[in-house]
């Protein structure tokens, strides 16, 4: 779906896993925290239903990606930790700045797309958008699927 470029590394999003390509070695790296970490997530938290990844975007010095069903995972290539901001966390008033037109919170682990801005990481999903600054989320319910997000000469959100 998916390839950004941070420093050395690509990072590629597939349907069925995300890998890092080492572009000094020109090789996969088989060492992949990020689905270590995705993996032991899904086997704790006895996820059985569907879930697959969409978009990656770099923000702040961390990589983010879509993952649809899942939510959102960040990655900080420094110190190779790995969150993963799931049902849990969209879900917790606490994590949520503001949100429009009563959203249903079930769907915001359904993430299809990302766009980083300079204050927040834009985050498409099935209902609408989520802005994330890095610790909270506003989310914003236009009522459909937001698949692709771009920004305009001036800064704006621009969605399909």
């Amino acid at each position: 779906y998916a390839i950004k470029r941070y420093e050395n590394t690509l990072y590629i999003v597939a349907t069925y896993g995300l890998f890092l390509y080492d572009l000094t070695e020109n090789k996969i790296i088989n060492n992949n925290p990020i689905m270590d970490k995705i993996n032991d997530y899904v086997m704790v938290n006895d996820i059985k239903g569907y879930y697959d990844f969409r978009d990656v975007e770099i923000f702040k010095d961390k990589i983010y990606f879509a993952a649809f069903g899942l939510g959102l995972v960040e990655y900080n290539p420094k110190t190779n930790d790995v969150n993963i901001y799931g049902d849990d966390f969209m879900k917790n008033e606490a994590n949520i700045i503001s949100k429009t037109n009563n959203p249903d919170l079930a769907y915001c682990i359904s993430i299809r797309s990302l766009r980083a801005f300079d204050d927040f990481l834009a985050l498409g999903y099935s209902k609408g958008l989520i802005k994330f600054d890095g610790t909270k989320i506003a989310v914003y319910n236009v009522g459909s699927n937001m698949l692709y997000i771009n920004k305009t000469a001036d800064g704006k959100v621009l969605y399909d």
